[in-house]
């Protein structure tokens, strides 16, 4: 417990040193607790699951995936290098873990808001892994990585795994002990096609951000050509075909569209202390396009959200299904 409360303690710096200082502690004994207790996480992650509060398991109540750093001063934690860090904004020195957490809204639906962990993992970068000697700068940066491994505890056989492979393992692990009602994420996330298509075969509807740019579909209904032989003398058709009169737009085209066909809805949700919490929405059904004259491995319906119109041309894209 004297480990627990000097991280909780105020201070930046969290070594042993000043740990045991702040509780007045051997460092000595806190070394020992930390190296050689026997840590089970999985058992953990499963009491929580298996408590659940009935207040978060609503029907309203949403998985919510994300991932946030841990800021770190050296480079002998597990899994940290300059990576993108939420808490202070930038890229940083630090730790990424993914996390999924239960929200369900509450009767403001505001900031009473409430919310239970279902599960969270440390993310390791490539360099941690040792998989792939590109990723080093030279043989010496190698060799460290190695004896960091070695160090740490890493296990021979750990593989690279992206965060949204993990997202989707965390998924897959909570989503069927709770009642929810879908998967939300941020664009980090959304943009992943793995991961959209792993939640539609495991049936989990979801509403994740996508950036307007990186994204290209075409209508629902679209005609398809069919694979078999082509006019002329050209190859025959491998894969379902977007016609040539079929135009893949950008998510953020198929916006300007909304916009100009006035299909925007405005929809209300709550009484904040600034006046009435809206905002602009409107959804249509399309198919993902892989390349410029392929489809996808499946369909997303793209909704739009525009937040309080903050300004004209700044719109926030999610894709559900």
């Amino acid at each position: 417990m004297r480990y627990f409360r000097g991280l909780l303690c105020s201070g930046s710096r969290k070594s042993l040193t000043s740990l045991a200082a702040r509780v007045d502690d051997s460092q000595e004994q806190l070394e020992r607790f930390i190296r050689d207790s026997p840590w089970e996480p999985d058992q953990v992650t499963s009491y929580l699951r298996d408590r659940t509060p009935a207040a978060v398991q609503d029907g309203t109540a949403a998985l919510v995936l994300d991932d946030f750093g841990i800021p770190k001063k050296g480079s002998y934690s597990v899994g940290v290098g300059r990576q993108w860090c939420v808490a202070t904004g930038k890229i940083d020195n630090c730790q990424s873990i993914v996390d999924l957490t239960l929200v369900a809204p509450g009767q403001q639906h505001d900031a009473d808001q409430v919310t239970w962990p279902m599960g969270m993992r440390l993310y390791l970068p490539k360099k941690w892994v040792g998989e792939d000697s590109s990723v080093y700068d030279d043989h010496e940066q190698q060799e460290r990585y190695a004896r960091l491994r070695e160090e740490t505890g890493i296990p021979e056989a750990t593989t690279y795994l992206p965060k949204h492979v993990i997202a989707a393992e965390l998924i897959e692990e909570a989503a069927p002990t709770v009642s929810h009602d879908c998967i939300v994420a941020d664009s980090g996330y959304g943009k992943r096609g793995p991961l959209r298509n792993r939640l539609r075969e495991l049936d989990e509807p979801y509403v994740l951000e996508i950036e307007s740019g990186r994204l290209h579909v075409i209508p629902d209904g679209t005609d398809l050509l069919e694979p078999g032989p082509t006019p002329g003398q050209g190859p025959a058709r491998q894969y379902l075909t977007i016609p040539e009169a079929g135009t893949p737009r950008t998510v953020g085209e198929i916006a300007q569209i909304v916009e100009a066909d006035n299909e925007w809805v405005e929809v209300k949700w709550a009484e904040g202390s600034k006046g009435t919490l809206s905002g602009l929405f409107a959804r249509t059904r399309v198919q993902v396009v892989k390349t410029e004259h392929r489809l996808g491995t499946g369909d997303d319906g793209i909704g739009f959200d525009t937040a309080e119109e903050v300004a004209e041309d700044m719109l926030r894209r999610f894709s559900a299904w």
